[in-house]
């Protein structure tokens, strides 16, 4: 928490609650806001006038923000977007949740001037989906064992889509605490499931939270 709120930037990458809650951001307000360029300004809006720095990211540019660090923003039709992160030659494809619509084509082309490529990307089972279903006689619709499918397989599939050599596990690591909520518990890996069942000569899965020297690798 310490690291997050000394952070000198913040990236958002769409409004949703579970990504932007206004009521959480006095605990992150240290640093700039940076935000994608999707259609219409609400969220830039809002936030500024809660009194917050913010800067609006062209699409589709490099932006630099230090001297060994540069962005570069893709906002889509579903008012989401990635960030691709250059850090000193190296560069980190940040999907969170988006979808891709057409754009892996792009950034495996930008991937291939990088000397590591490393993908995050939200790739679990669904526990924050619409999943808790039951028909008229109170049966549940959603077999809770048929959704724990391998994960390693797919994080690999779309990393080598994107043109990444590596996939750190990311944004999956919800806790359920609510009485109308903690079901989706059931739905949350543990840290060796993102490992298992990995496809040998496919990009690597490093741990979860791991640290890069992104000067030494």
């Amino acid at each position: 928490m310490a690291a997050i709120r000394h952070a000198e930037y913040h990236w958002f990458s769409h409004g949703h609650p579970d990504h932007l809650n206004i009521a959480s951001l006095p605990a992150l307000t240290s640093g700039q806001f940076l935000l994608s360029d999707p259609y219409g300004s609400r969220i830039q809006r809002d936030l500024a006038a809660a009194g917050y720095s913010v800067r609006v990211l062209p699409d589709r540019e490099w932006v630099r923000l230090s001297k060994g660090i540069r962005v570069y923003s893709v906002a889509n039709r579903n008012q989401d977007s990635r960030l691709l992160i250059d850090v000193n030659g190296r560069l980190v494809i940040n999907l969170n949740d988006s979808s891709d619509y057409g754009e892996s084509i792009r950034v495996q082309r930008i991937a291939k001037h990088f000397k590591e490529v490393y993908m995050l990307q939200l790739h679990g089972w669904g526990g924050a989906d619409m999943l808790n279903l039951f028909d008229p006689s109170g049966r549940k619709l959603v077999d809770v064992v048929q959704r724990r499918r391998p994960i390693a397989p797919r994080s690999q599939k779309s990393a080598r889509a994107m043109g990444a050599s590596k996939v750190i596990p990311f944004s999956s690591f919800q806790c359920y605490q609510r009485e109308d909520s903690v079901w989706a518990n059931d739905l949350v890996p543990e840290l060796a499931d993102y490992l298992a069942e990995a496809m040998p000569n496919w990009p690597e899965i490093l741990p979860a939270f791991v640290s890069v020297d992104c000067e030494t690798d």
